[in-house]
C-alpha cells in the first residue's frame, strides 16, 4: 500500500445556542491506492443539499512520495499535478465529480 485516500464532506454549523461554529464531516469513501500509479475508482460526490458543504480529499502518503493530480480526469504524469513527501498528509477541497490520479516516484 503506497497511500490511501478518503472522500469526505465538510461543513460548518453554527452551534444552537452559543452561535459558534461546529465543524461536521460525513465519510463518503475510502480507497487504497497502491502500485507505481493509477487513478481512484470513486469520485467526489454530488450535490448532497448540505448547505456551505466542501467535498475534500483527504490523502495520507507512506514510505512513497507521490505527484498526485485531481479533476474528472486527472492525469499524474503530465497534468497539472502536486508532489506529495512519503509520510505527508494532505487535505485538498476538490469539486464534485473529481478523482485523484497518483504516480509514485
Amino acid at each position: 500500500m503506497d497511500f490511501f485516500v478518503e472522500c469526505e464532506i465538510s461543513f460548518d454549523r453554527a452551534m444552537p445556542v452559543s452561535g459558534a461554529p461546529q465543524i461536521s464531516e460525513a465519510l463518503f469513501w475510502s480507497e487504497v491506492c497502491s502500485g507505481d500509479s493509477g487513478v481512484t475508482v470513486n469520485s467526489a460526490p454530488f450535490d448532497d443539499g448540505v448547505r456551505d458543504a466542501n467535498a475534500v480529499f483527504l490523502i495520507h502518503t507512506f514510505a512513497r512520495p507521490a505527484f498526485i493530480s485531481i479533476g474528472p480526469n486527472p492525469n499524474a504524469a503530465t497534468g497539472n499535478r502536486r508532489f506529495l513527501r512519503g509520510g505527508e498528509s494532505r487535505r485538498i477541497v476538490v469539486r464534485p465529480g473529481d478523482k485523484l490520479a497518483w504516480m509514485c516516484v
